[in-house]
């Protein structure tokens, strides 16, 4: 648990430190990073910053949606207008080695029009973006309302330049199919999901396969091919790209009596553009209209999956689902997470979901708490036995208010948290925010413990300012390394 220690602590060690020559210092600092290490618990999450775009538009959609990977992050804003109303756009966002997020550039569309809601889907890789665009209407020309879809790949240069690279459109693209609402990158494979495509009947969706060849243009390959499609599926709503496995959701259920109960395909990589499928996941207890894989997420073997229709004690309060990858083809359900305090009219639990590190975090969006009703909130889950994940924290806005929807998004990279509250109002407008957070701040070097490694740095920084700057109040000092020392155990 992250601690405030009292002024009388800190000047006490304030005064032991002072006390040593760097003869001293430094021999000490070599002696902790042979300290053993010791596993993190999450405890409170720390608030770090507020990410605002530069320029927001009023009901711009900001924060609807987020990805991250590494020290970038995108956050969509499909309600943008500047070229054309409801056209779109993204943002990309960088961390500095302090923390610190600001903004690098805003991407649109180059034909970007009316209603293309180019933005609703964002994901990255390195240095490589996908953004959707749903609504373009490329398949009718002169059409406003054809709605057939597209992507686009972006690409960002040494100089930290991002210029557009490519547009995607399905091969057989049709009015109404909405190409590009779901969208996944991992290295030279990009998923795009059409949920109201008629592959199979009526809105069964699909979802298109591009590879970027050795001359770096991306090409469509293929699609998922779904063993059991039913009209209404809608597959590719969700889709999740992760260490070379493919994770697609499908609205419904060969069973009728748990129709829209939700299921997630799998599909293994097995090179040449060849995706074989794996497993067809189903929640063990799964009901009418859980829309199990509301949110998906993978990470080292484990899988999470929202279901937001859930029913809990007080009707539809939504739940998440943990399974394991045991082998290719087997996989175990772990644990069903739900929210410890929920309450009548409370819902959401699921509709964004990360597995990091031991940890799995949720979105709850509709969450209605202190901040007033559907302000939402965020649910902090660590793994205590192999088979049991337990809540540690529920994170609030600190400045939230009433219909906020606070955790329709989230994004997990390291030691960092980023949250897509998709309605502010800010200025007499509705707009959107994305907060930052650090979950464990006393694990400075984001290893996963908190170690001699992370007190090596705090006193090579003492004094100064720094990642290990704790509380975050401009200096390195003995409240830091109280804080340090109270996360240093089980």
């Amino acid at each position: 648990m992250f601690l405030h220690a009292k002024h009388s602590l800190n000047d006490r060690i304030n005064s032991i430190l002072l006390k040593f020559h760097s003869r001293h210092i430094f021999p000490l600092i070599a002696a902790a990073s042979l300290l053993p290490a010791i596993q993190t618990q999450a405890g409170s999450p720390v608030h770090v910053q507020d990410l605002m775009s530069q320029d927001s538009d009023p009901f711009d959609g900001f924060g609807k949606y987020v990805d991250v990977d590494g020290d970038t992050a995108i956050i969509s804003a499909d309600g943008t207008s500047e070229s054309g109303v409801g056209a779109g756009a993204a943002f990309i966002f960088v961390r500095d080695g302090g923390g610190t997020w600001s903004q690098q550039a805003k991407l649109l569309a180059s034909d970007g029009s009316f209603n293309d809601r180019f933005g609703f889907a964002v994901a990255i890789d390195g240095d490589v973006a996908v953004v959707g665009a749903f609504h373009d209407d490329d398949a009718c020309p002169g059409s406003t309302l054809c709605n057939s879809g597209s992507a686009y790949v972006f690409a960002r240069d040494g100089q930290g330049v991002w210029t557009e690279q490519q547009k995607l459109t399905a091969s057989d693209a049709a009015g109404g199919d909405e190409f590009g609402f779901n969208v996944a990158i991992s290295g030279d494979t990009i998923l795009v999901g059409a949920p109201e495509r008629d592959e199979f009947g009526e809105a069964s969706g699909a979802v298109y396969v591009f590879t970027q060849n050795t001359s770096g243009t991306w090409v469509e390959t293929g699609k998922l091919e779904i063993q059991d499609p039913l009209e209404s599926d809608r597959i590719g709503t969700r889709i999740e790209l992760e260490e070379g496995l493919a994770f697609v959701q499908a609205r419904r259920s060969q069973d009728p009596i748990v129709d829209n109960g939700g299921a997630v395909y799998v599909f293994r990589y097995e090179g040449e553009s060849s995706w074989v499928f794996e497993t067809r996941l189903l929640a063990s207890d799964s009901m009418f209209n859980d829309v199990f894989g509301s949110s998906i997420s993978y990470r080292d073997g484990i899988a999470a999956f929202g279901a937001i229709g859930v029913d809990g004690r007080f009707g539809s309060a939504g739940a998440a689902y943990v399974f394991e990858r045991v082998s290719p083809g087997n996989w175990n359900e772990l644990d069903k997470l739900s929210a410890s305090d929920s309450a009548f009219g409370d819902g959401g639990f699921g509709m964004s979901i990360a597995a990091s590190d031991g940890r799995v975090i949720v979105g709850a969006y509709t969450d209605n708490n202190e901040n007033g009703n559907d302000a939402g909130a965020v649910y902090v889950y660590e793994r205590t036995s192999p088979t049991k994940w337990t809540e540690v924290a529920k994170i609030l806005t600190h400045d939230g208010v009433e219909d906020d929807l606070f955790g329709h998004s989230l994004g997990v990279v390291d030691n960092y948290l980023i949250v897509g509250q998709q309605v502010r109002e800010m200025n007499g407008m509705q707009t959107g925010t994305v907060y930052a957070y650090r979950l464990c701040p006393a694990d400075i070097n984001n290893s996963g413990q908190v170690n001699g490694s992370d007190l090596a740095i705090l006193l090579a920084q003492w004094g100064g300012i720094g990642p290990a700057d704790l509380n975050f109040d401009g200096v390195v000092n003995g409240v830091d390394l109280a804080a340090l020392l109270s996360a240093w155990g089980p």
